[in-house]
């Protein structure tokens, strides 16, 4: 099987009758709308309660899952603004 891709002439041709892919890279969301969604969800929610279950306990060693929460939170604002 020989294959082959679009010649330039066919690109062209193409492009001009409007069958062309558009990459068209804008989000419907706003900066803050982002952040909001991102950070007001039921499992933050979840880890929010446990956090001052915790802080009450003073158990402050057990805290250290925070981290990973807010790594999580980062990656998920960050993964959002750059689609």
């Amino acid at each position: 099987m020989n294959e082959k891709g679009l010649t330039s002439e066919e690109v062209k041709r193409l492009i001009e009758s409007g069958k062309a892919n558009d990459l068209v890279k804008e989000t419907d969301k706003s900066i803050k709308k982002i952040f909001i969604s991102n950070i007001f969800t039921y499992f933050n929610a979840i880890f929010c309660l446990l956090s001052v279950l915790l802080i009450i306990a003073r158990a402050y060693k057990n805290l250290t899952f925070l981290v990973v929460i807010v790594i999580n939170l980062a990656i998920g604002i960050i993964s959002t603004n750059s689609i």
